[in-house]
């Protein structure tokens, strides 16, 4: 699998603004994306805020600790190594090992996949695109976030298969960026299928590990985007809009509550 993987939304528009004359580059239009390709274009390089004020309206909805598991060392009586100054005091636990433990402040890395079923009008994309962003808004105001966008194809040129990444300014947050990421159809449908078409064959389908997965389980489709990515199961995973995935269309605040509750405070 080919992978492209840009560092900026803006590297990644101006990427594919170098592709506008191809016979190949795709453009849906507005019945298609909710925007024309040149828009696309435009939005990625210079960023939109459209529909941040309907995230912030999700936002004000929820009511949540967000924490995540990560590993620190901890006093033990038995460890990989002692801490001197509590041996020499006689502290019971003067060794040091390494816990999973809850914390509010560890990084925490999203992959958010743009790919959408063909069947899926760009409204219904769009209202899964602010509960995606509503969700990354709500994480990045207690951790450090890592963003990733990722849009897996499959084509007939030389690599056969590839996975458009971009990643999205996240340190903090630039709405300007995730907006466009998160929530324009055309970031996908023009801009990503774009790069497939020219670059890669792409053949209209999806990749090999996601079709094989079927998208009757959101779980199996979760665990393969992880397999493909190379994932930690501590990454959260978003996967593609399929209409098999319900619940983050036809109710978005319990949706970003489910996301945001896998990370909340449990007992360990």
């Amino acid at each position: 699998m080919a992978i492209h993987k840009f560092e900026s939304v803006a590297a990644y528009g101006r990427h594919v603004k170098a592709l506008l004359g191809h016979s190949r580059a795709r453009d849906w239009g507005k019945s298609g994306a909710g925007e024309a390709l040149a828009e696309s274009v435009e939005y990625a390089i210079n960023g939109n805020t459209n529909l941040v004020t309907e995230a912030e309206k999700l936002m004000d909805k929820l009511q949540t600790s967000i924490e995540v598991k990560s590993r620190q060392w901890g006093g033990a009586v038995a460890g990989a190594f002692p801490c001197v100054p509590d041996y020499l005091i006689g502290h019971p636990e003067s060794m040091r090992k390494l816990d999973d433990c809850v914390s509010d402040s560890a990084p925490l890395r999203v992959f958010c996949c743009t790919s959408s079923s063909g069947a899926m009008d760009w409204q219904q994309l769009q209202r899964r695109g602010v509960a995606v962003l509503a969700a990354t808004m709500a994480l990045c105001q207690s951790r450090p976030v890592e963003l990733w966008t990722f849009t897996p194809f499959r084509g007939n040129g030389q690599h056969g298969e590839c996975n458009v990444m971009v990643r999205v300014n996240s340190s903090p947050l630039c709405l300007s960026e995730a907006c466009v990421a998160l929530s324009s159809i055309g970031f996908d449908r023009n801009l990503g299928m774009t790069i497939g078409y020219v670059e890669d064959a792409f053949d209209g389908g999806w990749a090999r590990i996601l079709k094989n997965a079927g998208f009757d389980d959101e779980s199996r489709t979760i665990e393969a985007c992880r397999e493909m990515l190379g994932a930690s199961e501590n990454d959260l995973i978003i996967p593609p809009a399929h209409a098999s995935f319900q619940q983050i269309y036809s109710d978005p605040i319990g949706w970003v509550q489910k996301i945001l509750n896998q990370y909340a405070a449990s007992e360990y």
